[in-house]
């Protein structure tokens, strides 16, 4: 017989499934490690742009308009990470 009827050599195949397995872990654990990083990202911006009680309203209204452009900063940050 010719080298080029030859079987495949069956390690190889069993090996190519292990990585295909591999890789779609990976790709899962990324996106969930994504998602709690950006919850958390979000949480602690709320957290320090939700303003004092004992403010004044002109304080507030200050506060909130920071918190936005805070919110949508982060919001560039990320698009650029993804590059």
């Amino acid at each position: 017989m010719s080298d080029k009827y030859e079987r495949p050599n069956p390690g190889l195949h069993v090996s190519n499934e292990v990585s295909e397995m591999e890789r779609v872990i990976n790709m899962v654990i990324r996106q969930v490690v994504r998602q709690v990083v950006n919850r958390g990202m979000n949480a602690g911006i709320d957290k320090l742009t939700q303003g004092r009680a004992d403010a004044t309203p002109e304080q507030q209204a200050q506060a909130q308009q920071n918190g936005n452009r805070t919110k949508k900063a982060m919001q560039m940050i990320r698009r650029f990470g993804r590059f």
